[in-house]
């Protein structure tokens, strides 16, 4: 089992990612998506490689973040007994890698969505201080327009 996970890329845009094999066989083929989960059972010993792609959407930055997983197979040995407690440790590992694995991924995601409310936050701060700026300009216009506009001129005799 050799299983890879892609987290949510910034802004909700899409990605594609391929996962090749030691014979460069293409093994998975992920096309513009934002959030997945493969999982793969090598056949073959050798370097795996992943590939991800932003061709059709290089306008804005993208973060990928992907935890790789390898579970080594465990194989009974069918000379002895199959011990029940062994059988429940064995659950219980895996239960616990997978309860952390959840936790990494939801540390991602809250890491993006954290930088992504910064930063909606440091644009509506710099939009209100435009608008104030703008607003003064206008007031300070607006009076001095209407002071000439009633000033007294000199006397016409």
């Amino acid at each position: 089992m050799f299983p890879f996970k892609s987290a949510k890329v910034v802004n909700s845009t899409l990605i594609s990612g391929q996962l090749t094999d030691p014979s460069e066989t293409l093994v998975e083929d992920a096309s513009k998506s934002a959030s997945a989960t493969y999982s793969h059972e090598a056949k073959t010993n050798g370097k795996y490689e992943y590939c991800f792609s932003n061709s059709f959407s290089t306008v804005t930055e993208k973060t990928v973040a992907f935890n790789v997983f390898v579970i080594k197979p465990y194989k009974e040995d069918t000379t002895h007994k199959a011990d029940p407690l062994a059988n429940e440790i064995r659950e219980l590992a895996a239960g616990i890698q997978e309860i952390r694995n959840e936790q990494e991924y939801t540390l991602a995601r809250e890491r993006t969505h954290r930088n992504t409310a910064e930063s909606t936050n440091s644009r509506v701060v710099w939009w209100s201080l435009f608008q104030s700026g703008i607003l003064f300009v206008v007031c300070v216009f607006q009076i001095t327009y209407l002071k000439r506009f009633f000033e007294v001129k000199g006397s016409r005799v």
